[in-house]
């Protein structure tokens, strides 16, 4: 669909928060525009619901889950890390999507609001962390980064495939990111998301990797989010599942980080927090920093052009610039070279 952008806004009665009681959300806008919305996580199309008179929200959790009823990965997956469905209604907030459309088309961008309404969300205490997709994005067989979808069906012989293992540009999606803080809304913008790791890919819940693009409105996610660093603009962050650990504590690798936080070396902030895709609960992930150019521009003051970064696995390769000045370095200590002074 072509969209003539207007840069219209619609606003609502009610910012977007946690509320212990029932609300009746009226939206706005200053243009004569027909205001079409959902509350389903789809975006609005010409044959959505019509607003014409507040919208009642209420305590959503009792009602049938939607999306944690999708298979995130195949009964060939080793038991202990096999999706299985929730056992019971999980938590679920108000999801408004909302946009004007006129002459049957829309002419803004797609707006999202967000209520978590009832006593359930009252003792929450870690952050919530809440992002809306076009659930195709995520879910669909042909091209949802979420599921094994296409490629399992097509190439079952190798260990483990799905569409969760692809990479580059075609497997990136563009999602809404809202941050609470102590139950406050503290950040709302676009970021661009891709399904992160290695064979932690394969777990139920997937780490995400969330990237601050320029184009999308913010060059950084700006938020304070890791309260032993002092640095707050962020490129990139991992909402990781805590990988062979997902099923056990989800955080045996934020400790062993933690642990060594005193000695001079690198290592990784953490903020655990609650998940929420398209309003559903998604169960605790670790917001974490990544290690690229942008962390070590950051933390020691380098120019981003001139860092060499590698990660080593089976064998090391190049994250950032070029392995070369580590090659020739092992090669002179092939040589036994280190005796000499000059070199």
């Amino acid at each position: 669909m072509t969209i003539v952008s207007h840069c219209q806004d619609i606003w609502s009665n009610y910012p977007s928060g946690f509320y212990a009681n029932d609300i009746s959300i009226i939206l706005e806008t200053d243009a004569d525009y027909l205001i079409k919305y959902t509350l389903d996580g789809s975006v609005p199309t010409i044959n959505s619901l019509d607003y014409s008179g507040p919208i009642h929200l209420m305590d959503r959790s009792n009602w049938p889950n939607n999306l944690s009823d999708i298979r995130t990965n195949p009964l060939s997956t080793p038991e202990d890390f096999r999706w299985s469905p929730p056992e019971e209604h999980i938590l679920k907030s108000n999801v408004i999507k909302a946009a004007l459309f006129e002459d049957n088309t829309r002419v803004s961008e797609v707006q999202h609001f967000e209520y978590f309404v009832g006593d359930l969300f009252h003792d929450i205490q870690l952050p919530v962390l809440s992002i809306y997709i076009d659930s195709t994005d995520f879910f669909s067989f042909q091209n949802g980064i979420y599921v094994p979808g296409l490629d399992y069906d097509t190439d079952s012989l190798t260990w483990q495939p799905g569409n969760y293992f692809n990479r580059g540009d075609d497997w990136e999606r563009v999602v809404n990111l809202r941050y609470y803080d102590d139950r406050e809304e503290v950040l709302y913008q676009k970021v661009e998301a891709e399904i992160h790791g290695g064979a932690s890919r394969v777990m139920p819940c997937k780490s995400i990797r969330l990237s601050a693009k320029k184009s999308l409105g913010h060059e950084y996610i700006d938020y304070p989010f890791f309260d032993d660093k002092a640095y707050s603009d962020h490129k990139r962050l991992i909402l990781r599942n805590s990988g062979q650990d997902w099923h056990q504590t989800l955080f045996l690798d934020v400790l062993m980080q933690q642990l060594l936080a005193d000695e001079n070396i690198e290592y990784q902030s953490s903020q655990a927090c609650l998940l929420f895709i398209n309003g559903e609960y998604w169960g605790i992930h670790n917001l974490r920093e990544r290690y690229d150019k942008h962390y070590f521009s950051n933390y020691h003051s380098l120019d981003k052009s001139n860092i060499d970064y590698f990660v080593v696995e089976m064998a090391y390769s190049e994250e950032e610039g070029s392995s070369q000045a580590y090659q020739d370095l092992i090669d002179m200590i092939d040589q036994d070279e280190l005796t000499d002074i000059e070199k």
